[in-house]
């Protein structure tokens, strides 16, 4: 192995970053969903509102680790606490799928184009949050049970699921792709320094 290949591989250490950081990625994403999920709307545009401090920490990780295997590894990880808690089998699914796409587009710009970097964590945020949409669109007496069964009270769930099969639900799209843009932005624009010493244009 030569020197220029052993440099773009993932290191132990870089693994170790991944998994930190990929575990703050997940407390934020679990404290907005907490947060903005006290209401049904605000459960339907969580992933929206995640959007803005999730980029900053997912692009941090783009920054820190512009290797290929980088967000693989992430969204496995992921997708493995989510799995973990409990969640339905739609949402780890989903992450993985964002991931996949997200690592494929991200290394046509070498991992270092922040517009392909931001474009793969659209993605991500985008086909996530359908993960947690896909139950309460095709399954919904599935949702119902599960929902109510960890402490959701009917009527919250009947709303929810109301809102989520309605206008709401393209609006939330939109809102949430344009946010993990805002996100993406906010977080070069914090992190300067350490894209700029990623070469991250």
């Amino acid at each position: 192995m030569n020197i220029q290949a052993k440099k773009n591989n993932l290191s132990s250490k870089d693994l170790i970053n991944i998994s930190i950081f990929t575990l703050l990625f997940a407390i934020c994403m679990f404290l907005v969903a907490g947060i903005a999920g006290m209401i049904p709307a605000g459960f339907v545009f969580h992933g929206a509102i995640a959007a803005i401090p999730c980029g900053i920490i997912y692009m941090y990780i783009r920054a820190k680790t512009p290797k290929k295997g980088s967000i693989i590894v992430q969204s496995i990880l992921f997708a493995i606490i989510y799995f973990v808690m409990g969640n339905p089998i739609s949402i780890p699914i989903s992450i993985l799928l964002g991931g996949v796409l997200a690592e494929i587009i991200s290394s046509t710009g070498k991992y270092i184009s922040f517009w392909r970097n931001t474009i793969g964590f659209a993605l991500v945020t985008v086909i996530t949050w359908l993960g947690f949409m896909f139950n309460m669109m095709f399954q919904k007496q599935y949702y119902m049970e599960y929902a109510t069964g960890r402490g959701s009270s009917a009527a919250y769930v009947e709303k929810l699921l109301n809102l989520a099969n309605g206008p709401m639900f393209y609006a939330a799209i939109v809102v949430t792709v344009i946010c993990a843009f805002l996100g993406a932005i906010l977080g070069r624009k914090l992190l300067k320094k350490h894209f700029m010493k990623a070469g991250m244009v």
